[in-house]
């Protein structure tokens, strides 16, 4: 499985100086996480080191409200949520990881999916060409040696090696 990238601080701050919409998903990103009574009150209660600090609630609230109103940001206002998110770019790398980690996951689970779905196709098509059901351990044996002797077992080559054995299937009976 492909591991996700792990965020640096650096980094996040390095696209926060580059893109005035990176600031705006950070402050989106940091409102989110404030509780419903902290977003309701402008301020931050809770010690939990989520969403915006004590010091900077208020104004990342008044800026999170405008932004979900669809309302641009003043250069000042802009300004400000630079700080912000600046100042929280510790706590944005950590949420931009865990979002990575979300997306690689689901990126594995649609590739194992995917993989699952064409294999089991190959296994239909063996079974029309031979006219009969096949024994699916015997044929996934018989697929996982060809994908060994060809030096790929990945899910890739697994599905290479039953396409070989499917063409030399379809070749003998002559279809």
């Amino acid at each position: 499985m492909a591991k996700p990238h792990v965020f640096t601080r650096q980094e996040i701050v390095t696209l926060l100086r580059s893109s005035p919409q990176a600031v705006a998903r950070g402050i989106m990103a940091l409102y989110e996480r404030q509780l419903e009574d902290e977003r309701s009150a402008g301020t931050a209660r809770a010690r939990n080191r989520s969403g915006f600090s004590i010091s900077t609630a208020p104004d990342g609230t008044r800026i999170a409200q405008q932004l979900m109103r669809g309302q641009a940001l003043s250069a000042s206002d802009l300004q400000i949520a630079q700080g912000i998110t600046e100042y929280h770019a510790g706590q944005l790398a950590r949420i931009a990881t865990e979002l990575e980690a979300v997306r690689v996951k689901a990126r594995e689970t649609e590739r194992r999916e995917m993989h699952r779905s064409m294999y089991s196709d190959l296994v239909q098509d063996v079974e029309r060409v031979l006219g009969r059901p096949v024994d699916r351990t015997k044929f996934n044996q018989t697929v996982t040696a060809r994908a060994r002797r060809n030096g790929d077992t990945s899910p890739e080559g697994m599905i290479g090696a039953g396409q070989e054995i499917l063409e030399e299937l379809q070749d003998k009976m002559g279809r």
